[in-house]
Order: structure tokens, then sequence, then C-alpha cells
């Protein structure tokens, strides 16, 4: 977002506070909770802080956050937390984007390019939330047949093929569930999956956006980034350093995550430190991440409106 600090005024400001003794303290808490996945990677540098930094593997428990006393900073998907805020009347606004664009259609069984169809046993996750969304406008004559809570949960059912005793087509699925999926070689399917669709791809082509507005990072406002946007302007800037890490130097993530046990970190962000430079080493971006600079050019009330949805109160975004 434009009114974020750059880099360069950081480490000036840090630099600074190297020269002074005795920095003034800030009474500010920084705590945060997200999903586990994709979004998890833009805070990749508080793994060890498990008191100010929570993940929950079901997406559902992380919106109810929108509405309580417990963090002052939620990530989740960017349009349904607006709308649980804005009929809430919660005291959150959405600060900027951290993904947009880490999902993709995996087939059973189908060549590159397949196009699901009404006769094909489709599974998703998110019901109501952006994945339904998207898939609805990209696929409408090849509706869903059934739904799981959360990403991860697809890629188990990517790796067994069926789904409450149904042989399953296709799965919906978001990195970096599906590459875990996919390279797990004591599935029932492995050698047998594909990726038949690129979502991000194909919804740039169908809307002309450079994106779509997934997972946002969500402020608490009144008593909090109201009365303290610069500081927490200034703090939230070590998340636009890690977003660049991430996309242009994935070793240095992959190094850092490295120093820790990495079952830990597989429980705590769903992946685990060579997951990361995987999917992100050459400029892949596999997990959609956004950059700050380019967090402006995907509007959600634009996409909305292409997309035959609601649009949301333009006051709740930042």
């Amino acid at each position: 977002m434009n009114k974020k600090l750059t880099f360069t005024l950081l480490a000036s400001a840090l630099l600074l506070a190297a020269c002074d003794p005795n920095p003034t303290q800030s009474d500010l808490v920084h705590n945060f909770v997200s999903p586990s996945g994709a979004p998890s990677l833009a805070l990749y540098t508080l793994f060890e802080d498990d008191t100010n930094y929570q993940t929950k593997s079901n997406p559902q428990l992380v919106s109810a956050e929108l509405l309580g006393n417990n963090f002052n900073y939620v990530i989740f998907d960017s349009i349904n937390g607006l709308r649980a805020i804005q009929n809430n009347d919660a005291n959150f606004k959405l600060y900027g984007l951290l993904t947009g664009g880490n999902y993709f259609l995996a087939g059973i069984d189908k060549e590159e390019g397949a196009i699901p169809s009404e006769s094909d046993y489709i599974v998703s996750f998110g019901q109501g939330l952006i994945p339904d969304i998207v898939y609805d406008y990209l696929y409408p004559d090849a509706p869903v047949d059934a739904y799981v809570s959360a990403t991860a949960d697809a890629a188990s059912v990517l790796k067994d093929g069926l789904y409450q005793g149904n042989e399953v087509d296709f799965v919906f699925i978001a990195e970096p569930s599906l590459t875990s999926a996919m390279n797990d070689t004591a599935a029932n399917t492995y050698g047998r999956v594909s990726i038949v669709a690129n979502i991000k791809e194909e919804v740039e082509t169908k809307t002309g956006m450079p994106g779509m507005p997934q997972a946002g990072l969500f402020v608490r406002y009144e008593g909090f980034y109201e009365d303290h946007q610069e500081e927490i302007d200034e703090y939230l800037s070590f998340i636009d350093v890690n977003i660049d890490n991430a996309i242009d130097n994935p070793e240095v993530v992959r190094d850092y995550l490295n120093q820790y046990d990495q079952e830990a970190v597989r429980m705590k962000f769903g992946y685990n430190a060579n997951v990361v430079y995987a999917l992100q080493q050459n400029g892949q971006n596999r997990f959609g991440l956004v950059r700050a600079s380019e967090r402006d050019a995907i509007d959600i009330n634009e996409f909305l409106t292409i997309l035959g949805q609601p649009t949301v109160d333009p006051s709740l975004i930042l």
C-alpha cells in the first residue's frame, strides 16, 4: 500500500535504535493469528514466537478472531474477512493483501488442460470463501460435489482418490498442500495426479487483473491502528521484507527455517524449509505472495464486480 514505509526507512530506524543505548520501548502488543499454509510464509521470522504468533489449521477458527479480542492482527480470506467485519461491525480493517493466487485444479488420471464437467466428482475447500467464489466463476457448469474445511484436507482427498465412497476426478487445492500431496510416494494416487489448471493464470486471463484478493492482513483499528499508525506501519514493514525474501531470495527463508526442527516447522506452518525453496526458487512464487508495491493493483471491489459478487464497504480497507 502507498502508506507503507520503505525498507530503507526501516533500516534507518533500526540503525538509529542500535545507536541509542536506551531506545524507547513500545507498549503495543503485536500478536498475530493466521491459517497454516501459504499466508504464514509472510511471517516466517516469527516461527519461534508462539506467544505472539499462532497458526490454526481450520480457517474458520481464524475468522472467529476477527470478532474477538485475542489478537491485534488476523490473517484471513480478504473478501470474507471484510464481509464478517461489515456484518458484525467488528473493530478491524484490511491492512493489505498477502497472497494473490496459489490455487490449482488437480486432476486424478487427467491430462493437463482437462476441464471438469457435471459428471465429474469434484472436491474443494473453503465453502463460501474465496476458493468457492473463484471456482464457481471459472467452472459454472461443473459444480463442486463435496467440501472439506481446509487445503490440508483437500490434500488428503487428493492422495486417497476417494471421498465418502466416491471416486474423485478433480480437487481444488492450494500450494503448498498440492506439492506435498503429489510428492507422497505412499499415496494411493501417486503418479496419477496432474495439475490441470493454474487458477491464478486462469483468473488473470479472464479478468485482466494481476491476481486475486486472497489472504489479507487485518489490523485492529480503534484503540490500536487509529492511534498508532506510524509505529504500526514501521513495525509491519518486516512483512514486506519477508515477502521480498521469499520471492527473490528463497534460500534466505530456507536457511532461516533450517535452524529449527523441521517437523516443528511443518506442524506450525504446514510445510518445511525444503518445500519453501522448491516452490519459490527461480521466481516461481508458487505460494502466490504479493509484494507491497503490487497490492493496490488488485482492487477487491473491482474483482467482486467482475465475478458478479456484492462489493464491500471501501472504508474497511486502509
